[in-house]
């Protein structure tokens, strides 16, 4: 019996309450030079619009090619105008000098010149330039709701809270690691500032999207391709109560909780549930600990799992065909009882073949049905 066809936000909702929608739901994101061959590949124009601030919004069509069914909401900056360098480097609103890296595929911006690596009191972390919750326009993010209506929508996705990742870009990882291990003020007085930020800046993102935001998304990054960087007692001691008064806000808005973090998360995932995460943003298959039937059968009933399609193996070294066999398989392990949402487990880089995505997503579509789960069943 085929289950009654649902709305991209139904089937999202429905996946993250653990139960099982009509399909698995699906997500997707690419830096800017794969969404160009994706994109020139299929015909499509990406239609940038500065009310849609959040870097996929342009690429809406590509979006609905893949069948997504989520969508990102984001501020509009309106700040000071952010100064610029003889040698190409800029600062961005956070103080943060970066500079664009060529890698040989694409571009990345990296960081320079940790500001507060030095610093020794917190009078000097108080007195560094942190940026102001009103430098960005939240007006347009009704209008982003009302666009995105059919879908489930996410908040905080293109900067939100990351204690450890963004006090590095301050302070250097090296330093912030020893800071965690000697229990440093600077850093604590580092994380208070960001805290203290993200909670006015979600606050206004929240009332201005007036109760139709899903899903507050959250980060850091806990995991290495073998274990977690940090130990749950750390977890559970430093990092934990500051999570809670941003998890309790977005609870108050009605909003499920998404939490991303790269590599092994294995021995922290029954802290992330204790602290109250719905969702865990990306779920990698080949690091440590990462067994998809285990953590599934350990944890699939009280955390909801997003990705597995691994963009270092997974997406980049396959055929097509063997592509399609991995998706199916995904499927097959991650999507009963719901719990679910198929997608890249890092933004799709650009040594990824344009035929090995168009087979995942045309996989998913095909495999991914709840009426005959593991068969070919095109809905």
């Amino acid at each position: 019996m085929k289950k009654e066809r649902m709305t991209p936000r139904e089937r999202v909702m429905t996946a993250i309450n653990h139960c099982e929608p009509d399909r698995v739901p699906l997500d997707f994101y690419a830096v800017p030079e794969e969404l160009e061959a994706l994109e020139k590949h299929l015909g499509l124009t990406p239609q940038p619009d500065p009310n849609f601030p959040h870097y996929m919004a342009a690429h809406e069509a590509l979006l609905e090619y893949f069948h997504t069914d989520v969508r990102f909401v984001a501020p509009r900056y309106i700040g000071p105008e952010l100064p610029k360098f003889e040698d190409g480097s800029f600062m961005d609103v956070w103080g943060f000098r970066r500079t664009v890296t060529n890698y040989g595929l694409g571009t990345y911006y990296e960081f320079l010149d940790p500001r507060l690596a030095n610093a020794t009191t917190v009078a000097e972390v108080d007195a560094y330039p942190w940026p102001d919750p009103d430098w960005w326009d939240y007006s347009v993010i009704r209008l982003q709701c009302e666009r995105y209506d059919r879908y489930a929508i996410i908040a905080g996705d293109d900067g939100n809270v990351d204690f450890i990742n963004r006090a590095s870009f301050l302070r250097s990882y090296e330093q912030v690691m020893l800071d965690i291990a000697t229990r440093n003020e600077v850093l604590f007085r580092i994380w208070d500032h960001l805290s203290d930020f993200f909670y006015e800046f979600d606050r206004r993102i929240l009332e201005a999207g007036g109760g139709r935001i899903d899903i507050m998304h959250f980060g850091d990054d806990y995991g290495s391709q073998r274990d977690t960087v940090i130990s749950p007692q750390i977890y559970r001691e430093l990092l934990q109560p500051r999570w809670r008064r941003h998890i309790e806000q977005a609870r108050a808005y009605g909003c499920k909780v998404m939490h991303h973090s790269c590599g092994s998360t294995r021995r922290l995932m029954p802290d992330l549930i204790a602290t109250g995460i719905d969702v865990l943003v990306t779920v990698q298959p080949y690091a440590g600990g990462m067994d998809l039937r285990e953590i599934k059968r350990l944890y699939g009933d009280r955390l909801a799992f997003h990705g597995t399609l691994d963009i270092q193996q997974d997406l980049r070294i396959n055929p097509p065909e063997k592509v399609r066999e991995i998706v199916r398989e995904r499927i097959e392990v991650m999507a009963p009882g719901g719990g679910f949402i198929l997608a890249p487990t890092h933004i799709v880089q650009p040594d990824v073949p344009v035929e090995n995505v168009l087979a995942a997503y045309e996989a998913a579509l095909e495999y991914g049905w709840y009426d005959s789960l593991g068969k070919s069943t095109r809905g």
